[in-house]
């Protein structure tokens, strides 16, 4: 019996990743084996590309050639869930982690997951754009039960960053030419960093934060109300009524209804 277009592309698919895991090539029935290689080699390439356009940072500390080589193997075993390749990559700096751990120099390279985390946050700040930002007018047409059962949340694309490493200077300095890879072994300094990234006005950017803030907008984040954020907080956050920090994020654009 023939096969539908839905089954023979789901063949197609299954057979492509199964290539990547096996690192072999076992033809496809009644599909050639040299056509077929056309297609798997496209798609590792398209995979490659976009882990080297989200991560320029990583690769350049690394060297070109050794980031093709981390790139394969990771796009050879994670296939793409998505059909934007901006979405692709997600679980990297996990998969660079891995790999540094393993490397001689491991103990001049323990920063880089935190960089490449902190380049997939970026990514994903200028992939979704600049969002509108709030509007304190808006507030006025609750009531009072309303307002307190109100939530926030933050705006597309924007995300919060910890890392255990200072690595944001590192990531500037990088991409500005200020650091090559003579020096790959730089000392970077392991302190615990919180960040705020966000698309402001078509430019991306990341704001250091305290680590009582990174909670508050991570409560936010995971859709906690404003009575219970006053609960929690006792309406206070580092001395500051919440009542004046909430609308000022608002105004900043950092979180939205």
């Amino acid at each position: 019996m023939s096969l539908t277009l839905k089954e023979f592309q789901r063949q197609i698919k299954e057979e492509l990743h199964g290539r990547f895991l096996r690192g072999i090539r076992s033809p496809l029935k009644n599909f050639g084996d040299a056509r077929l290689s056309i297609y798997c080699d496209n798609v590792l390439a398209q995979r490659v590309a976009a882990l080297q356009h989200t991560y320029p940072a990583t690769r350049k500390i690394v060297g070109d050639n050794y980031f093709v080589q981390m790139a394969v193997a990771y796009a050879r075993c994670v296939p793409s869930y998505a059909a934007d390749l901006n979405q692709y990559g997600r679980s990297f700096a996990d998969f660079v982690g891995g790999i540094v751990e393993t490397r001689e120099e491991a103990l001049t390279l323990e920063y880089l997951p935190d960089l490449s985390r902190l380049e997939w946050c970026m990514a994903g700040a200028a992939a979704f754009g600049p969002q509108p930002k709030g509007d304190l007018r808006t507030l006025a047409h609750f009531t009072e039960g309303e307002f307190e059962r109100m939530s926030f949340r933050l705006p597309s694309g924007a995300s919060l960053f910890q890392g255990e490493f200072a690595v944001l200077p590192v990531w500037k300095d990088v991409l500005s030419g200020a650091l090559d890879r003579a020096q790959e072994h730089m000392i970077v300094e392991a302190r615990s960093e919180h960040l705020y990234i966000w698309n402001d006005a078509a430019v991306v950017t990341a704001a250091p934060i305290d680590a009582a803030l990174y909670e508050l907008l991570k409560d936010l984040q995971l859709g906690e109300t404003l009575l219970s954020l006053c609960d929690k907080y006792e309406n206070f956050l580092g001395g500051y009524p919440l009542d004046r920090i909430l609308p000022e994020l608002l105004e900043l654009g950092w979180i939205c209804e």
